[in-house]
């Protein structure tokens, strides 16, 4: 009997690694397909202040403030979710401070909306 239980416990080990398992996806996963017109130089000016937003194929990016008295610059990763551009990276200033960089932008053809910080900017292509 002892026998009996120790192959069954060796067959039911060996059959549970042996499964393959499956995940289902995140459903916050930005999945949209990126509109081509989207990719290039977004600009905007104000005030003798300036941001410029670069999104590429590859899904990578940067993002330019500068101002008479400041200057920033942006590396990031995009997705792209419905209408909503939304950018994770890493933003430096001119004293070499490094913070993380979360930006959102709202897309409504033909302008590109910063979401929060930024917001009084409406970027164009350039």
């Amino acid at each position: 009997m002892k026998k009996y239980f120790l192959t069954l416990f060796c067959m039911l080990t060996i059959l549970l690694f042996s499964c393959s398992f499956v995940s289902c996806s995140d459903d916050d996963e930005a999945t949209s397909i990126v509109p081509k017109e989207l990719y290039g130089t977004w600009y905007a000016s104000k005030s003798n202040r300036e941001v410029t937003l670069i999104l590429k194929e590859d899904g990578t990016g940067e993002f330019v403030y500068s101002s008479l008295a400041y200057y920033r610059f942006a590396e990031f990763t995009y997705k792209y979710d419905g209408n909503m551009i939304i950018c994770e990276g890493f933003i430096a200033g001119e004293d070499g401070e490094v913070n993380v960089f979360e930006q959102q932008f709202k897309y409504v053809y033909p302008c590109l909306y910063p979401i929060g910080m930024y917001s009084e900017y409406e970027l164009k292509k350039h």
